[in-house]
Order: C-alpha cells, then structure tokens, then sequence
C-alpha cells in the first residue's frame, strides 16, 4: 500500500517539476505532433479501406488491422520522445557537446536503440527460461534485465549506444549500485494502468463514434472518409494523454533512480561512510536518509 502512496506522491512531484522547468514540457509537445503525423499517416490507408470495402468483414478486418499498426506507432514514439524527458530531466549537471544537439538529431542518432531494447528484452527472458530448465547456474548475461528501467536515462545522460548501455546495466546489478528495488515505489504500475485504460478507452471511442457514423445504411464513400477521420481524432485524444503520462512518470522515475546510482557512486569514490542521498525529487517522496526510507 505504501509503494502506491509514493507512487502518486511521486507522479504529483513530477509533474510539479515539469511545470518549473519548461524544457521537460519539450517533449509533450514533440508527441504531439509526432503523433498527429503519424494519425494523418495511417488515415489514408485506413479511409481508402472504409471507403471501397464499408462494414463488410475485410473492411472491419483490415481497419482493426490498421488500427494495431496506428497504436504501435504511437506506442514506439511515445517511448522515442521519453528519451527525451531522460534527456532534460538532469539539466542541473553538466553535460557534453553531444548532448547539446537538437532533440531531433539526438533522437535520430539513438532511436535505434530505444527502438531495439524491448525487442532484446523477450529474447533474453525466453533464452534464460529455457537455459533454466537444463540449470540452475546463473546467467550473468541476463543480469542487466534486473535494472533494464535505468536504459532509457543511460542511454540519455551517457550517450552510449545499445551493447554498452546493457553492460552499464550489468555493472548497476553487479555492484549493486541501485540503493531501492525499483518495485519500492509503483510508479510503472500505476502509469501502465493508467496508460492501459486511457488507451482502451480511445480505441472503444473510436470504434464506437466510426460505427455510429458510418453505419450500414451509408453508402457514400466520402461520408465513411469523414466519419474515419473524426472517429481517429477522438480516440486520439485518450490515447495521446494515457502515453504522455505513462512516458513521462516512467521516465522521470528512472531518471532518478539513475541519478541516485550516480550519487552512490561518487560516494563510493569519495570513500564516504554515510549513504549517498537520493535526488531531490525522490527525497520529496522517500525521505532524505537511507534510514528514513527503509521505515517508510
């Protein structure tokens, strides 16, 4: 029950601290009209689908078919513009001239790995699954799963590309860097629900609105164009907000975390005997001592 509490204690404090810095409202914006291009996008296909084939069982097929493709769209570029939030939220350090680039170029030079990282993700757990069942030895190879929400803000802070992010993650579990599970405060729990049920909404809303407008009695075709499109910008908008908010508190909770890995290690460096502080975002929510946290 407590890690629910900080959860929304800690979404509460992150979006306070979007409305004082405005670079992290960048990358909303940068959704946005990603996500408008790619509605637009995928309308023509989708209205030449309603247009020539109607209510029929192809046409209901290939729209629902569309609509998967609309929602993966969304759904990638909605974790591409959380590289961005990673990107911002540590504006407070110093950073490097690489780091100075515009957003976009910086998204077109690491995109490939934010792209690639949840495709890897299954194939590690399904090969160490079935390594499992000839032993019990462990894989050190899959070690770096155990922290893989630090990914985005390592590959953000440190601009490492995709093989050398997930030997930082190794190097995270390994010595153990990391003061708190991740699971200590719910935050993807609460986020993905809530990403969850915004999207189902949007995609019920619009499924809803396109039958209602272009139902079996139309037969005109530019009336069943105009009924997709209203239909695909009404769904957009649950859906827009539901990954806005499930990027955002995601990525600013891994963020932290990773800041905090990086306190820990200057510490460590530093031969210091008291415990390295979490960041101020997450002393708002945990406390400011190692010892305040552990009673929470």
């Amino acid at each position: 029950m407590h890690s629910i509490k900080h959860a929304f204690r800690f979404i509460g404090a992150s979006f306070s601290l979007a409305l004082k810095h405005p670079q992290l409202q960048e990358p909303w914006f940068t959704l946005g009209i990603g996500s408008l291009v790619i509605l637009f996008a995928w309308f023509l296909p989708m209205a030449a689908a309603a247009a020539f084939l109607g209510l029929t069982p192809w046409g209901l097929g290939l729209i629902g078919l569309l609509s998967v493709c609309v929602l993966s769209d969304l759904w990638v570029w909605g974790e591409m513009t959380a590289l961005l939030t990673a990107r911002a939220m540590d504006s407070s350090d110093d950073i490097s001239n690489e780091e100075k680039t515009p957003n976009l170029q910086f998204l077109k030079k690491h995109g490939k790995a934010v792209f690639t990282l949840p495709l890897a993700k299954p194939v590690f757990l399904i090969g160490d699954a079935i390594r499992r069942v000839f032993t019990s030895k462990i894989n050190e190879r899959v070690l770096w799963l155990r922290a893989h929400t630090l990914a985005l803000p390592i590959i953000a802070h440190d601009g490492l590309p995709l093989k050398e992010t997930i030997t930082r993650l190794q190097q995270v579990v390994k010595e153990n860097l990391l003061p708190i599970r991740e699971k200590f405060v719910r935050v993807r729990l609460v986020a993905g629900l809530t990403q969850l049920l915004l999207t189902a909404a949007g995609i019920f809303l619009a499924f809803w609105l396109g039958l209602k407008l272009a139902g079996p009695e139309i037969s005109n075709p530019w009336q069943r164009i105009l009924a997709v499109g209203i239909a695909m910008l009404a769904g957009w908008a649950p859906t827009f907000i539901g990954i806005l908010f499930g990027s955002f508190t995601r990525t600013c909770y891994a963020t932290s975390l990773y800041q905090w890995v990086k306190h820990v290690e200057t510490a460590r460096s530093n031969n210091k005997t008291e415990p390295a502080l979490p960041p101020e975002i997450l002393s708002q929510v945990l406390g400011t001592g190692r010892r305040q946290i552990k009673e929470s």
